[in-house]
Order: C-alpha cells, then structure tokens, then sequence
C-alpha cells in the first residue's frame, strides 16, 4: 500500500484539487483508492458528488466501524458514460464535514487519528 499526503496550512493553493485528481486518475488506472477528507469544508468528497457527512469525526470520535463511514464512488463520476464499463480500479471517499474541526484537539486524539489510519492500511475494501 502506498499512501499520499497533501498538507499545507495555506488556503487555496490547491490540495483538494489536486489531492481529487490524483485519487480519480490513480482509480482510472486500476488503483484501489481511499480519499480521506479531512478538511472541514468537505469539498474532497463534495468534487465526487458527495454530500458533507460526519466520516471522518465520526471515524476518529465516535468509534464508527470503517464500513459505516467510507462511501465508493460511482464510475460515472470519474469516466465519460460511454466508458464506466472500462474501470478497472475503485474509488472510496471518508467524507468530512463541520464537525472535522474539533477531531485534534488534543495529543491522545492525535494518536488515535495516527492508529485508526494504520488499522485501515490492512481494512480490505469494501
């Protein structure tokens, strides 16, 4: 498994963009792919058509099995209709929302948030 971060403190340089593209063109080319939306404008997930939810707080707060909160994207969100029947790989989205603000408040949420990623390193897909 290879994992990809997109950090930075500035706004509007272009992580989500970038961070959405990547994920869907990985996905394109065959890739199992998960998108953590990590952000509390949930615009990750939004881009895939995704509604801001509760993922990531629930995830990382709440206890929430992995299932209740990773949601697969539709082939016809990355790929023209004529050529969804073409995918070869998948993309899942944690989805985030208002709540993600409040997720690391403090070291032990840090951790958690740390352990909870290394868990899903070996979480099968969906």
């Amino acid at each position: 498994m290879n994992v990809i971060t997109l950090f930075n403190e500035k706004g509007g340089v272009g992580k989500t963009t970038l961070a959405v593209t990547i994920a869907a063109g990985l996905a394109i080319r065959g890739a199992q792919v998960l998108l953590v939306d990590a952000d509390a404008q949930a615009n990750a997930a939004h881009a895939l058509g995704i509604a801001p939810y509760g993922g990531f707080y629930d995830l990382i707060v709440r206890d929430a099995p992995f299932e209740d909160v990773v949601r697969a994207i539709a082939a016809s969100r990355l790929l023209p209709y004529d050529q969804v029947d073409q995918l070869t790989g998948n993309l899942y989205v944690i989805g985030s929302n208002h709540e993600t603000l409040n997720v690391a408040n403090s070291q032990t949420d840090i951790e958690k948030f740390l352990n909870i990623m290394l868990l899903l390193q070996e979480t099968p897909f969906p």
